[in-house]
């Protein structure tokens, strides 16, 4: 298996603007579409990195709430077979 695509720094970086969307929105319900995109990227995290753990960027970026659902590789918004070459050796 190749080099992870995602790193800390990306978690890190998204987590942030997650809890910060979150903050921002105040008590205001968030829309199916956020809690969605939410998961995809935590699902595809946990395929593309092995190191990544979903529960502590959960916490980090206040999703605390979220439901765990497995891993379903064939709905994650990324796989390394689908990134084009130019990307792929950046």
């Amino acid at each position: 298996m190749g080099t992870s695509k995602f790193t800390k720094t990306h978690f890190v970086t998204l987590a942030r603007v997650i809890n910060l969307t979150q903050q921002a929105n105040g008590d205001q319900p968030l829309c199916p579409a956020f809690e969605q995109l939410c998961q995809r990227l935590i699902d595809t995290f946990s395929i593309d990195n092995p190191a990544f753990d979903a529960k502590i960027f959960r916490k980090a970026a206040g999703l605390e709430w979220l439901n765990t659902k497995t891993v379903d590789p064939d709905i994650v918004v990324y796989k390394k077979e689908q990134v084009p070459e130019e990307y792929d050796s950046q």
